[in-house]
């Protein structure tokens, strides 16, 4: 099992690839996770894009 950190362009946004699997963490706790504008750059450019990355999701 290897880790690969994706580089998401903030440190609002953090993510790594393990075995196919992108796990996301929002780091905006003083602002209850909200989404900005450079997270959603982030998220859509840095990960969708993705090969042979499946596309799911799951909140804890």
């Amino acid at each position: 099992m290897s880790r690969t950190d994706i580089d998401t362009g903030t440190e609002e946004c953090l993510a790594y690839e393990t075995d196919g699997i992108a796990v996301i963490t929002l780091n905006r706790p003083q602002a209850r996770n909200a989404i900005t504008d450079p997270m959603k750059a982030g998220l859509g450019l840095r990960l969708i894009t993705r090969p042979g990355l499946e596309v799911s999701g799951r909140l804890w």
